[in-house]
């Protein structure tokens, strides 16, 4: 689509991008530091998310991921693959989030836990199964932990 001087925009999506190539040392450096970006930007958007600087709505479901992943795909493979590498990085710094059910969280519990490996206090992965079930209150489950470290004494033989 022209105007009247024969200038327009193009409805070529490669017109818009510069695809750079790089031999394979300098392209490792590259990629270190497209990840780094992009790890910080992915911090950087979760810190403004827990400070209301940004929205939550900003947070897409499995269904609008595969929307953006048509739509980039679309755009061509660079595209698809800039998208792929974007939605990984940032799976794994959730990942890495110290919440018990993540990688995060079992890092945090080995982390306290500690080389020799003694059980961190309160530690729910050692709970009895017979003690768990899932219509427990808050209340219960606190009382279920402290059974479990008084249970684990130093001396005493784990459950």
């Amino acid at each position: 689509m022209t105007g009247l001087l024969g200038v327009g925009i193009s409805t070529m999506s490669a017109d818009y991008w510069y695809v750079r190539k790089y031999s394979p040392i300098p392209a490792i450096g590259q990629a270190i530091e497209r990840s780094w970006t992009s790890i910080g930007f992915t911090v950087r958007m979760l810190s403004r998310m827990v400070t209301g600087e940004v929205s939550i709505k900003n947070i897409s479901g499995p269904i609008n991921i595969a929307q953006y992943a048509g739509n980039s795909a679309a755009a061509g493979i660079n595209a698809f693959l800039n998208f792929l590498a974007l939605v990984s990085i940032s799976l794994g710094v959730l990942n890495l989030l110290p919440i018990p059910i993540l990688d995060g969280g079992q890092i945090v519990y080995q982390s306290i836990e500690g080389p020799e490996r003694q059980p961190a206090i309160g530690k729910i992965t050692n709970i009895r199964a017979e003690d768990r079930h899932p219509g427990a209150s808050a209340s219960h489950e606190f009382r279920i932990l402290q059974r479990h470290r008084t249970d684990n004494r130093v001396g005493t033989a784990p459950c």
